[in-house]
């Protein structure tokens, strides 16, 4: 939940900053939009982009089992390995002794 949050304040920052005048422009004119000046809107993008990174690294440390088992890293693709062993013993051709 918190990870959509501050993907939503970078989204909505990142559209504001992209379309606020130059730094010198905006601060000659004391320009704002919803009452937030260009500086401060700087300090929330930055600050939830920090934010939105920190989560990200705990997310991944928290749920790495089940993106190793995504992708087949080991020691995780073991009881993937020793699963499809077993089911190809099933098929084996018995050796007949003469």
């Amino acid at each position: 939940m918190l990870l959509m949050l501050c993907l939503l304040g970078m989204l909505l920052t990142g559209i504001v900053l992209s379309i606020a005048p130059r730094g010198r422009f905006a601060n000659w004119n004391d320009w704002t939009a919803i009452s937030l000046h260009r500086y401060q809107w700087i300090s929330f993008h930055l600050n939830a982009s920090l934010v939105f990174m920190a989560l990200s690294f705990i997310h991944l440390s928290m749920n790495w089992s089940r993106l190793a088992t995504i992708l087949d890293l080991a020691p995780i693709d073991f009881p993937m390995q020793m699963r499809s062993r077993l089911r190809d013993s099933w098929e084996a051709t018995p050796t007949t002794c003469v």
